[in-house]
């Protein structure tokens, strides 16, 4: 029912076969399960070779969302900087989730590794909203920097309509007047 594989830095042992997995869980209550979820992530953590992403997939099934947000948040930092940014951009979406407690700043900062993560993804419209979800309620400076940002992504992505108010929007707010006219950008 179980099989091993061994690799470089330990031994790990997994199910056979998803169904053999799934029949076992279906058996299971949800206080087992969730029992089972709070045991496998301190077990994970106490072996500390734990893949922050199983990490916070336990913890959060555990009902512990504040460290399973921690979890997540680690594993999107190292799914961005091994370039895997559609997984970055689930697990900070993930974090976003599990950490409805969190202060603004903190947020914000989510919101915004989101954004970029989207965005080097290719998803330059997720992204743009990312940004402006970001931008809301920030601090003045950083919020027409968000601002830039997602009218630069819906640019990119061809949504010219949608990115130039943004854009005018930002413009305006630093002192410049965006021109109405192809002769009015000349001049």
């Amino acid at each position: 029912l179980i099989r091993s594989r061994a690799t470089e830095i330990r031994e790990e042992i997994e199910i056979y076969h998803d169904r053999i997995r799934e029949t076992v869980v279906a058996g299971l209550s949800p206080g087992e399960l969730k029992a089972h979820h709070r045991r496998l992530a301190l077990a994970l953590e106490t072996s500390g070779q734990a893949d922050p992403e199983w990490l916070a997939l336990h913890c959060k099934e555990a009902g512990d969302f504040e460290r399973a947000a921690d979890y997540a948040v680690t594993a999107a930092r190292k799914a961005a900087e091994t370039l895997a940014f559609e997984r970055a951009a689930r697990l900070f979406l993930l974090a976003l989730e599990l950490s409805d407690s969190a202060d603004a700043t903190a947020r914000r900062a989510l919101r915004v590794s989101l954004g970029d993560a989207l965005a080097n993804a290719g998803r330059g419209v997720e992204s743009a909203s990312a940004y402006i979800a970001a931008a809301h309620k920030a601090p003045t400076a950083e919020s027409l920097e968000l601002q830039r940002r997602a009218a630069e992504q819906l640019v990119r992505t061809g949504l010219i309509d949608q990115g130039l108010p943004v854009l005018q929007s930002v413009l305006e707010k630093v002192g410049f007047h965006y021109p109405a006219s192809s002769a009015g950008s000349i001049l």
